[in-house]
Order: structure tokens, then sequence, then C-alpha cells
């Protein structure tokens, strides 16, 4: 059987011949989250966060994740705070990125005056998965970053350059590696005019526009790519390949030089007023001799009510919570239920609560101290009728008729439960415009004149960055 033909080796038909470029080069910028009210956030829960808003750094989103206990939900809290990066996505399929990052926290003049080392980590983005008919999206994990960023006891130490005014200024640096498709093929109407033709024709004259002109050949010299080859190709010697290949290495290399500068460093930022939100129930029972006959663990719960953007219950038990055994107290408890923006997730809530008995003119008559607890909502397609939180022991049945003329009026009991949890609120402008500042050689004649306007250059770094904490919410 004879050889197969070389097919590389054949001459017949025309070459076919094309070119195409990556260009990877490094994306940076930064990211100033602003959390004003620090000393409320303390009062969140134990793997809880506070998310910056989203921001984009080399094509990718991110978030900046604060968390003031620490991010580890299994313990109650820390005595440090964590600082993660998350990866985000639109998209609907799993999406990995490779990043560098580095966390600092600003003083009021916004130098970084505490800081920790860079580093780098291979960050994920779950995608959705299709439930059923429609596409949910699986819960965003908690990114990578440093768990015990700094001990909480440091940071009220320094809080002279750390937390003025209460507020606490977290800058994230995001390096990536970035793509961009280069055109590099030339153009194939680029050409000469036949070397064989003696006679002048001018650029642009009817017979130079008429005159059949030739494709570039694979071994073409013009003078005008001698001009553009300043540099030498590097990674590539030119001399061991065909001339043909030489010269499209050539026009590929002067087109990624023009486009190789490094892009503009991204820079933006967001804030988040953690504040106190307060708020309490009246729950009215009707008819207090017949929830007597409730058998023991058997509740009587109040219609949702909204606190701190969070739904809450108000549960009654006349027999007490426990179900194994008939009590002498009656129990309250305090119930989460599912938040109006988080109601895809498992998480947690810490709140302070006071339960109290009002008299028929709206007065506390009896009630106990309050407390804080950490609540837990289970996540999506898990019944929520947990026992929530609050005093097995409230009162005792007999206390309760004894002082029937003001805690049983009419055979009514009015229970009032305040809660107070920590809130966040979204600060808005906190980035500065672009262009705010004029140049200092500026000599035009008026600020706003068309000659000022052109000459009008972006704030540096330092300069937006100090414009960013300057802002604070009224």
């Amino acid at each position: 059987m004879s050889a197969a033909p070389q097919l590389l080796a054949a001459g017949f038909g025309r070459l076919s011949r094309s070119a195409s470029g990556i260009l990877v080069k490094a994306a940076t910028g930064f990211h100033v989250f602003r959390v004003d009210g620090y000393s409320w956030s303390k009062t969140f829960a134990a793997g809880e966060r506070i998310s910056s808003e989203k921001f984009s750094v080399g094509g990718d989103s991110w978030y900046v994740d604060y968390y003031p206990n620490g991010a580890e939900s299994s313990k109650d809290s820390s005595d440090y705070i964590s600082l993660h990066l998350r990866l985000s996505c639109d998209g609907d399929n799993k999406y990995h990125a490779r990043a560098q990052y580095k966390f600092s926290l600003l003083d009021h003049a916004g130098n970084a005056a505490y800081e920790r080392p860079a580093e780098t980590s291979t960050f994920t983005y779950a995608g959705r998965i299709r439930d059923k008919s429609s596409w949910c999206r699986i819960p965003e994990g908690s990114g990578y970053g440093i768990a015990e960023f700094i001990r909480r006891e440091e940071l009220e130490r320094r809080s002279e350059s750390l937390l003025q005014d209460d507020c606490l200024a977290i800058r994230c640096d995001v390096g990536v590696a970035q793509q961009e498709y280069v055109g590099v093929a030339p153009k194939q109407r680029n050409c000469r005019h036949d070397d064989d033709d003696d006679e002048y024709y001018r650029e642009g004259s009817p017979e130079g526009r008429r005159r059949r002109r030739q494709p570039l050949d694979d071994v073409d010299d013009r003078r005008r790519d001698r001009r553009q080859r300043s540099a030498s190709v590097d990674f590539v010697n030119l001399e061991d390949l065909p001339a043909q290949s030489s010269k499209m290495i050539i026009r590929v290399r002067d087109a990624l030089l023009h486009v190789s500068g490094i892009g503009r460093l991204s820079r933006s930022a967001s804030g988040i007023l953690v504040k106190a939100a307060t708020g309490f129930h009246v729950l009215r029972v009707d008819g207090y001799s017949w929830t007597k006959t409730l058998a023991a663990g058997e509740r009587i719960s109040s219609g949702q009510f909204l606190a701190g953007n969070e739904y809450w219950f108000m549960d009654y038990y006349p027999n007490g919570a426990d179900g194994s055994k008939a009590s002498d107290y009656i129990s309250l408890r305090l119930r989460l239920r599912d938040g109006s923006s988080r109601s895809d997730v498992i998480y947690h809530r810490r709140a302070q609560y006071k339960f109290s008995i009002v008299d028929h003119a709206g007065k506390a008559a009896y009630e106990l101290p309050a407390v804080t607890s950490i609540f837990t909502y289970p996540g999506p397609g898990t019944p929520y009728e947990g026992s929530g939180c609050g005093p097995g022991e409230f009162i005792s049945r007999e206390e309760l008729e004894r002082r029937s003329e003001i805690l049983l009026p009419d055979d009514c009991l009015a229970i009032r439960c305040d809660v107070g949890v920590a809130q966040q609120e979204r600060v808005a402008d906190v980035a500065p415009k672009q262009h705010t500042r004029r140049d200092d050689n500026d000599e035009s004649d008026g600020e706003g004149s068309p000659k000022a306007r052109r000459r009008r250059r972006p704030l540096d770094h330092l300069e937006y960055i100090r414009r960013c904490l300057s802002r604070r919410h009224a």
C-alpha cells in the first residue's frame, strides 16, 4: 500500500492563511467598603455577614463580606472579625476564577492603618440548578478571606484611627488575569502595485484606481513594515521560520504591541449603615379560661409582624412549652420566620426581646428583663414551626389569676413583645464622581469655560478614597 501523500507539501490551490491573538494582562482594582455604625454591627450573630455592593474587576463581579462576630456560625461569637472576598456571576453554569486579594483597614485620611499580606485563591461560583420548571440559584458560599483578620480588642483600642465616628473603612484590592481578543490579521486589500509595472501611478489618481492591484505575497518586504518593526519578537526565532510565517508573526507582534498597555485601575466604593431597629407587637387573647384546656406544648400564635426587616411570631403556651408534662407556668416564645430578602438560605439573627403583660390602660403590669438570643431560620422547604426563644416559666398561673383584676380584665390576656435588632441600610453616593478636580496647571479663563472642562483630570487614588470616607450618612 502506498504511503499517504503529504498534504502540507501539496502545491495545489491557493494557500489559506489566518491569524488571531489573545492578550493576557493583569486587571487590578480596589473597592472601599464603609460600615457606619460599627458598634451596632457587634450585635450580629456569629456567621452573619454584612456585604458590600457588587463591584467589577477583570470582567468578574465580586462582593466584600464583613463578619462582625466571625464567619463560623457554630460558635456563639468570636474575638476576631472576619473578612471574605466572594465571587458572583449572573450566568447559570459553574464558574471558577483565580485571584489575588488583600484586605486593609483605612484611617480617616484614606491610608492603610492595618493590613494583612496578599493571598491567592481560586474562587468558585456555584451556578444555578433547575428546580422543576424554573431555575433557582444555588446559595452562594462564603468565598475566601481571613477568618481572624484583627482582634476586636485591638480594633477598639485603636479606635481613634480605625473607628473614627464609629465608622469602619475596609479596602479590598483584587488582581486577576484578564483575556482580550486581538485582531491581528492584515487586510487582504492592503496591497501593492505590480512590480512589473514601469509606469508610475500617483496614489489616488484615476489611473492608480483602475490599475489592477495584487494581494500581498508571503515574502512582502515593504518599507512600511520595516518602520513598524522596532522591537524583536523574543518568544520565537524568526530566522528558523519560512519567510511567509515570519512575515505573519511580525504583523501579529505589531498588533499586540499596539494594545499591550495595562488598563486603568478600576475603583469603586459602597457603604452600609448599621443601626438599631425596634418594634413591638401586642397579642390579645380573649377567653383566657378556655386556653387552660389546651395540652402541654400546645401553643397559640400571633399573626406575623415585621421588626428590623425580619418577620416574627409570638407564641403563647397556656400549659408550658414542654409537651412531656404539664406546667404550673405559662411560657412565651419569640420565633423567627423567613426574612423579606433572604428566604432561600439558612441564616441566623441575633435579637433582643422582652415580654410583658399589659393592663387595661396599656401599661406594663408584669414583665421580665430583656434577653438577647440568636434565632435561626432553617431554610426553604423546612417547617418554620420551631420553638423559638423565650422564658419557659414566664409567670405562674396562680399569680396570674390572683392578679386577675389587673392582668386578666374581662378574661382577656394582653401580651406585649418588644424586639430590637441591628438593621442594615444601603448608603447612597459613597463613591465620588470620577472627574471632579481641575489640573493645577490649567490657565483657563474661567471655571466653567470649555477650556477648563477639557482640562479636568480624574482624582488620584488617595483623594478618591478620602472623598469616599468624608461623605458621612446624615
